[in-house]
């Protein structure tokens, strides 16, 4: 047995359903078609598999043709991965002799005189309704409907193999989600690397960027598919790489190999990739047709804050934790927020909280308001007691009793 068929494990092969968006689970039925083994069926869900004359196949075949271990197959929700195991006979896809390749569902290749076609068996994923009132994962948490559904999602992506695509609006979170993607699954024991591709990028930068190159230039160095080999790879601006790139990048993803820039050697790579785009270039992103389809098998769209604003209140009280600070909401401040436009999503709701609790730089008239307010119903809320407010409020007590009577505010318990 070799050691890929040792390390062989089932993966939940997810997918979203296009058009619905619908979470579906794919395992992969092999027949037979013709050769001496016709007929013969197998369902695989451990990846990699191998097929051959050994006895320890996943596919055992008599054909003399077939090596012991002929071909090994990596399992994916959009297709197959096929690598020749230097065989006698050789493989073949379409006619030609391949060392590798990728297929999708309904395709057909052959091993020596073995034709074998690879089916798709698609059942539906169950996602759990979440009951409690604020869902919280890792470091995040969720106390609408939308975001509770897309948590509920997440549990069940965490270990999939499958490339995501996150949709969303300029500062909705998805950077945040394809962090909890990667913390909630097992690549979270190795690296989470995030890089974003700004406009006018050359191919020569952006193959440097993604592959690496090679040892001895002058500049050698990992690429970003070798640095998160074993974990998660968020890509941003995508839309921004030169049509070669891309095209380079999906055949990366296919092969599961990089080349750096300067060299023949191929390395395997394992990478999940994570990918993160504006929801206005949804539909004009300017990503090559084969790569869009390899960085979208399971697509996501993160709800802008307007649509989720049962969370707005749960998200602002954890801000506040995180600076360090255990102050809570009173009612006029959680109005304010709930009635405010957050046109900037979770972005501006963060650095408005940060703004209220330091009123570090210029502040936007809503943020100076909304201190003022907060600043208020802090000490209101402490029965008027100026020396526990100033502690919570990072404030001396005489900064705050000077910044209440800036502002002529009364409290009849003082």
């Amino acid at each position: 047995m070799t050691e890929a068929q040792e390390t062989a494990e089932v993966q939940r092969l997810v997918f979203s359903q296009p058009g619905s968006g619908v979470l579906l689970e794919r395992s992969w039925k092999l027949e037979v078609l013709s050769g001496a083994d016709v007929g013969q069926t197998v369902v695989l869900r451990a990846s990699p598999s191998l097929l051959g004359a050994a006895p320890a196949a996943a596919l055992v075949l008599v054909d003399d043709t077939v090596s012991r271990y002929h071909l090994e197959l990596d399992l994916f929700a959009d297709g197959l991965r096929l690598r020749d195991l230097d065989s006698t006979n050789g493989t073949f896809v379409d006619g030609e002799r391949v060392k590798q390749a990728f297929i999708e569902a309904n395709s057909c290749f052959s091993l020596g005189r073995t034709e074998i076609r690879a089916t798709a068996l698609d059942s539906a994923v169950l996602v759990p309704a979440q009951t409690k009132s604020v869902v919280e994962l890792a470091d995040a948490l969720a106390a609408s409907a939308p975001m509770k559904r897309l948590f509920s999602a997440f549990q069940v992506l965490a270990d999939t193999p499958s490339s995501i695509l996150l949709v969303g609006e300029s500062g909705s979170g998805r950077a945040e989600c394809a962090r909890l993607l990667h913390e909630l699954g097992r690549r979270r024991e190795r690296s989470f690397v995030r890089h974003r591709f700004e406009a006018g990028v050359s191919r020569e930068q952006a193959d440097a960027i993604c592959f690496g190159l090679a040892d001895g230039q002058s500049k050698a160095r990992g690429g970003l598919l070798q640095r998160a080999d074993g974990g998660t790879l968020l890509l941003e601006g995508v839309e921004h790489l030169p049509i070669e790139s891309q095209v380079r990048l999906r055949e990366t993803l296919e092969t599961g190999e990089i080349r750096p820039e300067g060299t023949n050697e191929r390395r395997r790579v394992s990478v999940r990739v994570i990918t993160s785009l504006r929801k206005d270039l949804a539909r004009r992103s300017g990503i090559e047709p084969g790569l869009l389809a390899r960085l979208s098998v399971v697509r996501l769209e993160i709800p802008p804050l307007e649509q989720r604003r049962d969370d707005i209140i749960p998200l602002a009280q954890h801000f506040i934790l995180e600076s360090g600070s255990r102050v809570s909401l009173g009612p006029e401040v959680s109005r304010m927020l709930l009635t405010h436009t957050w046109t900037g999503n979770i972005d501006e709701l963060r650095d408005a909280v940060r703004w209220v609790l330091f009123a570090e730089g210029p502040g936007e008239a809503f943020w100076q308001t909304l201190r003022e307010v907060f600043v208020f119903e802090t000490v209101e809320m402490l029965g008027g007691d100026v020396s526990r407010a100033s502690k919570n409020l990072d404030l001396t007590a005489i900064e705050l009793w000077r910044y209440l009577g800036r502002r002529e505010f009364q409290f009849d318990s003082l």
